[in-house]
């Protein structure tokens, strides 16, 4: 996307997720960018050089969805009853649980 165009959509809404995520406790390295490019969509850049030992993305443990909190939920217990050992449907069906809720487990573009 070059530099004259206006934002799109998709960028807006990743730049809002973004900030959301920082608001609960996320923390993005301050050289890091969201751009939007030709055939790889939206992509985080680094605006300036990172030192190689610099933490770069810290995400709270809170806005991960886990097949560990997946298994203990009560409404994923419900639905998979003795068989929650089966990680990745534990994880996907509160995936789309979550993903009712306003604030969601994270984002999807579409």
């Amino acid at each position: 996307m070059s530099s004259d165009q206006p934002p799109s959509l998709r960028l807006e809404l990743a730049a809002a997720t973004a900030q959301w995520a920082v608001r609960q406790g996320a923390a993005l390295h301050e050289h890091l960018r969201l751009e939007e490019r030709d055939g790889r969509g939206i992509c985080l850049v680094a605006a300036d050089a990172i030192d190689a030992n610099a933490t770069i993305i810290r995400i709270p443990r809170t806005l991960c969805v886990t097949s560990d909190a997946a298994r203990k939920d009560e409404d994923v217990r419900r639905v998979l009853g003795g068989d929650a050992h089966e990680s990745f449907g534990a994880l996907l069906l509160l995936t789309l649980k979550l993903l009712q809720k306003p604030e969601g487990p994270y984002l999807q573009y579409s």
